[in-house]
């Protein structure tokens, strides 16, 4: 077996006891932007079932979970040393495939290309549903095609031979890869992690429980819980989604004294105790190679973003009997001799057994006992559920054509580009795409632009014309837009008996003007234009804003545009498929009679959470709602959009106020 060097050892000693006197488990996960994205993108359950279950709130989980951890583990070999005759004395570590060909390990695993052209990597080395060893495949390395490997981020990257040793039966691209996602945040502190592994050169196994993640604060490392062996290292490290967030390196001893004495060597290397155990994080991984490698930058990276069935192993390799066959007996299961310890030789491998399609068709979930974590969210839900008036069926509209949105050269001599306002978003890579591919739905006079990870609006933009203004009865047929994939919008199920309201974000009167009035106006009833707010939210001053903006234009014939939208950032309350903001925002934009451009900023919050424009949330529930107008500048620095191309008409700017004025009637309004 590999094992790490004692100044390695050192440096993940000290470093853990940098982080002795911080908390390693907070009550809950913290969720970030980045956690949740990553969860909505690649987890098999609900939004809401998945938060639940991040946060140990919720110990169900479907089969399917089970089955696409053993589809991510068929892409996790045995690094051997094909000199040695037999597994025990060859095996060395763990390693995993990462783009076709492209086997990822430990640099304390496979330290040099001399090293790798004398080892190779055994996959499906496991025991099938009998207990018995599957038939295994070996290969070697090329190094000369593709080795880079880096001492203190101990990894290596390697390139596969593609066929088989001895028998070209399974070129290593029918193992599938595991896809790196170059992004950090994929998970937090107190969630639980699994590890894929070939401890101690046996057979692969998976370690599922009682292995919290304790410290997610390092750069470049994360620290666990989970219990590991010697041949763990190279093992991939997962979330609960199966993506993989570590590189799994070594154990961190226990106490100085052991470490001591494994430098005396007076401890075995191999069985040292360990406190915790230490993976070099993904994300750290993939900026070095960035910096350093481009070629294997860019066949993990290119891995990663193809298709997910192009990282699917071509078949089970269970070596399963038929599913037609006859179950056992009691009577021959108390005959049952134990599982085989056969030695398998290296590279020489057992006949393959004839290749049988399994159909499993399992509508059922298995309930696992995990440490219970304190969940103390809550939301204030009234005893008596108001009676909902709306229809409320979750509707598809595939029948939306000819929509213009939202025109950014609506105010003449002003044009105001709706794509420079989300560009943080973008970047990012934050916006929910249309299916076809685009980053703006457009509606009738308004567009409307969707968070991934959040599922309801981020942005909202319409025009609206005082001298065209026509006076349209209200439909509430609410329905998802059949133009965007709809685990990307929230339906009734979050509205569904309850206080909360389907807000609109572009108010239904403001599109309602010129020939197409009826459209516009139906089209503000979709989904992706609400966001969850309480009942009693709209009223008020919120409301006379919004009314002051829309009579302003029709008194003054004028022409407006109004950007609103939920402050999508760490402040909410999760609430069954939601995570329902604690803000809102509103930007009014206009070119008023004397030719001058004015651009006015305005939140909508709690009044405890105004001081100094904190954002720190605690306890929160919805009520003692207050407007302020706000500047843009300091909006800006709250919602996450660039408001730069507007921010200097901002009369607030001007003024050089930075305290956000509260608003109780028009007059404190400052245009």
């Amino acid at each position: 077996m590999a094992s790490i060097s004692k100044s390695q050892l050192t440096e993940i000693f000290e470093r853990y006891q940098e982080i002795q006197n911080q908390t390693f488990l907070p009550l809950e996960p913290e969720l970030t932007t980045a956690r949740l994205q990553v969860m909505v993108e690649n987890s098999l359950d609900k939004p809401q079932e998945a938060l639940e279950k991040i946060r140990g709130t919720n110990n169900l989980t479907s089969v399917a979970t089970f089955l696409r951890g053993f589809e991510v583990s068929m892409s996790v070999g045995l690094i051997y040393d094909r000199r040695k005759p037999d597994i025990d004395r060859a095996a060395i570590g763990t390693g995993f495939l990462v783009a076709p060909g492209v086997l990822i390990t430990n640099h304390h695993v496979v330290a040099s290309k001399e090293e790798a052209q004398q080892f190779g990597v055994l996959m499906n080395y496991q025991r099938n549903l009998e207990g018995n060893l599957s038939t295994s495949y070996a290969y070697a390395f090329a190094p000369d095609e593709l080795f880079y490997t880096h001492a203190h981020l101990d990894f290596t990257v390697v390139k596969v031979v593609t066929q088989e040793l001895k028998q070209a039966r399974k070129p290593i691209t029918d193992f599938g890869y595991l896809r790196l996602i170059e992004e950090s945040g994929k998970i937090t502190r107190g969630e639980f992690a699994a590890l894929i592994e070939h401890p101690n050169g046996k057979p692969k196994q998976v370690v599922l429980f009682e292995n919290a993640i304790l410290y997610d604060r390092h750069p470049d490392f994360l620290l666990y819980s989970t219990d590991t062996d010697e041949g763990a290292s190279g093992s991939p490290v997962f979330n609960y989604e199966w993506v993989v967030v570590a590189l799994h390196h070594a154990g961190v001893p226990s106490s100085l004294d052991d470490l001591q004495q494994l430098g005396k060597g007076e401890i075995d290397e191999n069985e040292y105790p360990k406190a915790a155990n230490e993976g070099i994080r993904i994300s750290a991984i993939m900026k070095h190679l960035k910096e350093n490698h481009s070629l294997a930058y860019e066949l993990i990276t290119k891995a990663a973003l193809a298709p997910l069935t192009e990282s699917i192993p071509v078949q089970p390799f269970l070596d399963a009997r038929p599913l037609a066959a006859p179950l056992p007996s009691l009577e021959s299961l108390k005959e049952t001799k134990p599982m085989s310890e056969n030695k398998e030789s290296i590279p020489s491998v057992t006949n393959a057994s004839s290749e049988t399609v399994i159909r499993l068709n399992i509508p059922l979930e298995i309930k696992i006992g995990l440490p219970q974590v304190v969940n103390a969210e809550a939301i204030v839900v009234s005893n008596e559920l108001e009676k909902k008036t709306a229809v409320v069926s979750d509707s598809v509209n595939r029948n939306i054509k000819n929509r213009e949105g939202y025109k950014a050269d609506f105010l003449e001599g002003f044009p105001i580009l709706l794509e420079s306002l989300y560009k943080p978003f973008a970047d990012k890579k934050l916006i929910a795409p249309t299916l076809q591919e685009e980053s703006e739905l457009k509606y009738v006079h308004f567009s409307v632009v969707m968070h991934k990870v959040r599922r309801m609006c981020l942005l909202t933009a319409v025009n609206m014309d005082g001298q065209k203004m026509v006076k349209v009865p209200r439909n509430d047929n609410w329905q998802l837009d059949g133009r965007m994939d709809v685990k990307y919008q929230l339906g009734n199920a979050v509205y569904a008996n309850n206080d909360l309201d389907r807000g609109h974000m572009v108010r239904r009167e403001d599109p309602n003007w010129g020939p197409d009035a009826k459209t516009a106006n139906d089209d503000t009833f979709h989904y992706t234009n609400s966001c969850p707010q309480h009942k009693d939210l709209n009223q008020k001053t919120w409301l006379n804003l919004e009314d002051y903006v829309l009579n302003s234009a029709k008194a003054h014939q004028l022409k407006v545009s109004v950007f609103t939208g939920p402050v999508l950032d760490e402040n909410y309350v999760h609430y069954r498929e939601a995570l329902v903001p604690a803000q809102f925002y509103k930007i009014v934009a206009m070119v008023k009679t004397d030719g001058t451009p004015s651009v006015t900023g305005y939140i909508l919050t709690q009044k405890e959470m105004i001081s100094g424009l904190e954002r720190v949330m605690t306890d929160f529930v919805f009520g003692a709602f207050k407007t302020y107008q706000i500047s843009l500048e300091k909006l800006e620095e709250i919602t996450g959009l660039d408001l730069s191309s507007v921010k200097a008409y901002d009369p607030l700017n001007k003024a050089l106020e930075s305290v956000p004025r509260e608003i109780e009637e028009t007059g404190d309004l400052v245009l």
